[in-house]
C-alpha cells in the first residue's frame, strides 16, 4: 500500500509538471481566488494567503502556534491554513498545480524541489527585494534554493543525518562511541562489541540498508555520489552489490535484526529497533533528535556515519524549503510571510528545531535551547565544518528512488530476490527514474 502511494504521488507530480510546462494549469478566465491590494511602491496593504505543508502532528501544531503570532502581527493579511502527512501531501500538492491552484506558500522538498523547478512552477523570490530579509541566511543555504540564478526556495531548517545511539544501553556496555572518521570495518566492530555484552536477544543497530540517505554516506564515504552533478546514478552495480553484502554479512552475523523484524518496523519511532528495546542504534535526520529522546523516554546521543576512506561522509542537508507559487496573485503578501516563518523571534520561539537549525542566525541566536537542541546544534556546526558541500536539491526522479531501493534491499534480505536480482532491478529502476 506505501508502494501503491508514492506512485500514485509520483504520477501526479508527472501531470502536473507536464500541464505547468504546457500552461494549461490556470486559466486567465477564472477569477482570482485571493486579492492583495498593494500599494504603489509594492507594500502589501492587505491580501489572501494559502500556506500549506506536511510532517507529523507535532509540527502541525509549533507551525500552526507561530501562524498565530503572524496573524497577530499581520491582521490585514488573511490566511488558509493547509497540512498533511507526507505521502497525501506530495500527491495534493502536484494535483493542486496541475489544476492552477498551488498554494501560494508551500513546503518543498530537495527531492522534488528540481522537479518543480525545471518547468516553471515556483516563483523568483529574488523579486520580492526588500519583502524578504535574507542578510543573517548563509549563502551557501541560499544558494541550495537557487536555479539557474533564480531563488526558488529557502530552506526552512538545516539538519545532517546522524545515528542515533542509547546513552544509557551504550553506556552499561562499556563500549565507547566513536568520533568522526570511523570506517565501517569498525563499525562492523563495533556491533560485535556490543552484542557480545548486551543480553541475549539483542543487535547492535537497526538494519538501514533499504534507505537512501545512508546508501549516499556511503557512496561519499567511498568517494563517490549517490547522484551525479548531471543528475545521473554515480554508484555502480558492483558498488550496490557490496552494499548488499555487507548489510547480508551483518544479518548472518546477528549484528542487526532479521529481515522479517526490519521489514515489519515500516521505519517509523514506535516500532523502530532502538525503541523496543532491541538494539542501542538506529539511523534518524539529527534534527528529529528532541522528539524521539522525548517520545522514548530516553537519552539520546548522536554519532556520525562510517566512511570508507577515512574522511567524515557528512555533510549537512535542507529539511526543506519555503516556496512561492509561480502564479501567485500575492507575491509581497507571500513574501511577508515567507520573511516571518525564516526571521522573526517570536514565532522561532514555537518552531524552534522542529525542522532544524534555522537557517536564519538571528533566528537561532534569539532561542534558549534546551540540552537535546544544543547536542543537535552542536552536531550539525561540526558536520558543515569537517563534512562535505551542502547537499543541493536532488535530480528530477529521485524522490523515487527510496522506494526503489527499499524494494531491491528487502527483496534480496527477505529471499524473495536473489543478489544478483535484486542489483539488476535496483539498477535498472533507478537509472529508468531519473532519465525521467
Amino acid at each position: 500500500m506505501e508502494v501503491f502511494r508514492r506512485w500514485r504521488a509520483v504520477l501526479a507530480l508527472c501531470l502536473a509538471l507536464v500541464l505547468v510546462a504546457c500552461g494549461q494549469g490556470t486559466s486567465e478566465d477564472e477569477p482570482a481566488t485571493t486579492g492583495t491590494e498593494a500599494s504603489s511602491d509594492g507594500e502589501v496593504e492587505s491580501g489572501s494567503i494559502r500556506i500549506s505543508w506536511q510532517g507529523p502532528q507535532e509540527r502541525h501544531n509549533v507551525t500552526n502556534a507561530a501562524l498565530d503570532i503572524f496573524k497577530s502581527k499581520h491582521p490585514d493579511i488573511e490566511l488558509e491554513i493547509e497540512f498533511s502527512g507526507e505521502d497525501s501531501y506530495w500527491e495534493r500538492l502536484a494535483t493542486e498545480t496541475a489544476g492552477g491552484n498551488m498554494p501560494d506558500v508551500h513546503s518543498q522538498h530537495v527531492s522534488y524541489m528540481s522537479d518543480y523547478a525545471a518547468r516553471g512552477a515556483l516563483y523568483d523570490m529574488n523579486q520580492l527585494g526588500d519583502v524578504l530579509d535574507l542578510s543573517s541566511i548563509d549563502d551557501r543555504l541560499k544558494d541550495a534554493g537557487t536555479f539557474d540564478g533564480e531563488l526558488l526556495g529557502i530552506p526552512y531548517g538545516i539538519t545532517a543525518h546522524s545515528l542515533f545511539y542509547d546513552v544509557e544501553m551504550i553506556e552499561q556496555t562499556g563500549v565507547e562511541i566513536p568520533d568522526f572518521g570511523y570506517t565501517w570495518d569498525e563499525f562492523e566492530q563495533l556491533l560485535t562489541e556490543l552484542v557480545d555484552k548486551l543480553p541475549d536477544g539483542m543487535y547492535g543497530s537497526q538494519d538501514f540498508s533499504g534507505h537512501d540517505s545512508p546508501l549516499m554516506q556511503w557512496a561519499r564515504g567511498k568517494g563517490k555520489l549517490l547522484y551525479t552533478s548531471d543528475g545521473e546514478l554515480g554508484i555502480t552495480a558492483d558498488d550496490f552489490r557490496e552494499w548488499l553484502e555487507m548489510w547480508q554479512r551483518f544479518r548472518d552475523q546477528g549484528l542487526v535484526p532479521p529481515a522479517e523484524v526490519t521489514a515489519a518496523s515500516n521505519f517509523s519511532v514506535e516500532e523502530a529497533p532502538i525503541s523496543q528495546g532491541l538494539a542501542p542504534i538506529e539511523y534518524r535526520a539529527a534534527n528529529q533528535l528532541q522528539a524521539a529522546a522525548t517520545q522514548l523516554g530516553k537519552e539520546l546521543g548522536l554519532m556520525a556515519f562510517p566512511t570508507s576512506n577515512g574522511e567524515p561522509p557528512m555533510y549537512a542537508i535542507a529539511t526543506g524549503y519555503w516556496s512561492i507559487a509561480a502564479d501567485t496573485d500575492n507575491p509581497q503578501a507571500a513574501g511577508v510571510l515567507v520573511d516571518f516563518l525564516l526571521n522573526d523571534p517570536e514565532g522561532a520561539a514555537e518552531l524552534r528545531l522542529d525542522r532544524g537549525i534555522p537557517p536564519s542566525s538571528a533566528a537561532l541566536e534569539s532561542l534558549d535551547l534546551e540540552p537535546a537542541e544544543q547536542t543537535m546544534v552542536d552536531y550539525v556546526n561540526r558536520v558543515i565544518a569537517e563534512g562535505t558541500d551542502l547537499e543541493k536539491s536532488r535530480p528530477a526522479g529521485s524522490g523515487e528512488i527510496e522506494d526503489i531501493l527499499r524494494r531491491a534491499a528487502e527483496g534480496y534480505a527477505l529471499g524473495s530476490l536473489t543478489l544478483d536480482q535484486a542489483v539488476d532491478q535496483f539498477m535498472a529502476e533507478a537509472s529508468e527514474a531519473l532519465a525521467g
